[in-house]
């Protein structure tokens, strides 16, 4: 995940947060994994938004439909409503550029998709990445983080770092961090 957003305790009490100033902002790090069961420290979380911006809009403003199964289906077209709404888009703005900065041509930054998480190896019938009939690469769930698709008016689809796939609430600050897609 990106090294972006708060720190918080087993507790739910706000420790701390990455700002500007902090070695290594807004890049990778393998120290921000988001919640992980067991772990007292839960650091580079942040809410996916404040409203539910896409509600009453998914099909018009948002191509597709919600998808709240589990289960892929050829064709599907999940609603993907990340857009410059989401809290995240300036943390994923600012590492593409980063990248740029360092000498890497990046054609998109974004969050993934629901069907990209399928194709992964998350869900086909199992809340999990981990325990699914396809199995997930390890590196797939090894954070918890926020996908850019909906599940419903309320939450979006996210990876668990214990290899759950399942939803999050999207004002949810506690739990999830921001792990981009880069296509080059």
């Amino acid at each position: 995940n990106l090294k972006v957003g708060n720190i918080y305790n087993s507790s739910r009490k706000k420790k701390g947060e990455y700002t500007s100033s902090t070695p290594g902002y807004g890049l990778q790090s393998s120290e921000v994994k988001g919640f992980v069961p067991g772990e007292d420290i839960w650091r580079g979380v942040v809410a996916f938004s404040s409203t539910r911006y896409w509600n009453g809009k998914v099909g018009t403003d948002y191509p597709g439909t919600y998808c709240s199964s589990n289960t892929y289906t050829v064709g599907t077209n999940c609603a993907y409503v990340y857009d410059a709404k989401s809290k995240l888009k300036t943390y994923v703005d600012a590492y593409k550029i980063s990248l740029e900065e360092m000498g890497a041509t990046i054609k998109e930054a974004r969050l993934m998709k629901v069907e990209e998480a399928y194709a992964l190896g998350c869900g086909n019938g199992a809340w999990s990445c981990k325990n699914s009939p396809a199995n997930a690469p390890s590196w797939v769930y090894e954070t918890n983080y926020w996908l850019g698709s909906a599940k419903d008016t309320n939450v979006l689809w996210v990876v668990g770092s214990s290899g759950g796939f399942g939803e999050g609430s999207y004002s949810r600050g506690t739990d999830f961090g921001v792990r981009p897609v880069i296509v080059v």
